[in-house]
């Protein structure tokens, strides 16, 4: 079943107008979580206090992890109606998250066209925890940043073959992880110079530290989901709170993305208030659903 098949029909008024994508939307939304970011990086080089510091870490770790949102909404070409916007605002996020555009789209694009099925959603390819050795390591982020350094080098070197990726997109993945690889090895020679303390301070250790609260966040779109083809049956959308919608772009409600996937990122509110009614699962926060996740272990 497609995509459009596991969705109620929507009328060509109200489909015209969800599918609308917008460079201003865009525009503030990426000023606002840029700002969020050069806001705490300044503040982290001017206090010196221990405690506080602490906390505008792990700020930051939160708003540099979820510049996944954008990634996201860029591979998707959703984000802004520029091509060139989307293209370029996915390099940089990728670049934060260790994770090359190119790759990620066919990744996803996979995962939209196959969602649920079992040898064909590379999602699927990592088992959803069972227990709570697994849920801990999944949440602290071990497999993914095991997972992205070999896909990165290994793609580098021309020696990783994806059942997702096609002949045809293989060779931009490959130079594409060539670029990172390099950007990447000059930035540990910038660090060995005498700057180790910039990168540790200001991506790396963050970037550990956020993590979690990303696995977990993703871990609510499907986990304990049926492995059925309509969308609306094997997505979850979840109902949180304006800040957690804030800095997510929206990626909470995902049914209703999963069901109509070139609705933008700002519209996604206006198609749960049309596909609710539809929707299979829905849970009320994060917290509740996590706790009927690991209530299977």
């Amino acid at each position: 079943m497609s995509k459009s098949e596991s969705a109620p029909p929507l009328d060509k008024d109200q489909l015209r107008s969800l599918l609308e994508r917008s460079d201003a939307s865009g525009l503030l939304k990426l000023f606002q979580h840029g700002m969020a970011i050069a806001l705490v990086v300044i503040l982290l080089a001017v206090f010196d206090n221990g405690a506080v510091q602490g906390l505008l870490i792990i700020t930051l770790g939160v708003l540099l992890t979820f510049l996944f949102a954008p990634l996201h909404e860029t591979i998707h070409k959703t984000a802004f109606d520029s091509p060139l916007l989307n293209e370029v605002v996915a390099w940089v996020s990728g670049l934060v998250l260790i994770l090359p555009p190119k790759y990620f789209q066919a990744f996803h694009m996979a995962h939209h066209r196959h969602t649920q099925v079992v040898g064909k959603d590379p999602e699927l390819d990592v088992e959803k925890p069972e227990s709570w050795g697994q849920y801990l390591r999944n949440l602290a982020g071990v497999d993914y940043w095991m997972g992205q350094i070999k896909v990165l080098v290994l793609f580098a070197v021309g020696h990783h073959h994806p059942h997702f990726v096609s002949a045809v997109k293989r060779p931009g993945i490959v130079k594409e992880a060539r670029i990172f690889l390099l950007v990447y090895i000059l930035l540990l020679c910038f660090s060995l110079v005498g700057h180790a303390d910039v990168l540790w301070k200001y991506w790396v250790l963050p970037m550990l530290i956020g993590q979690p609260l990303l696995r977990a966040f993703l871990l609510a779109e499907h986990s304990l989901c049926p492995h059925v083809p309509d969308m609306l049956k094997n997505t979850r959308t979840t109902l949180t709170n304006k800040w957690a919608r804030w800095i997510c772009w929206n990626m909470s409600f995902h049914a209703e993305h999963h069901a109509y996937p070139a609705i933008p990122f700002h519209r996604l509110p206006h198609a749960h208030t049309l596909l609710a009614p539809h929707i299979d699962v829905i849970c009320h926060g994060y917290v509740n659903l996590h706790k009927e996740i690991t209530r299977t272990f």
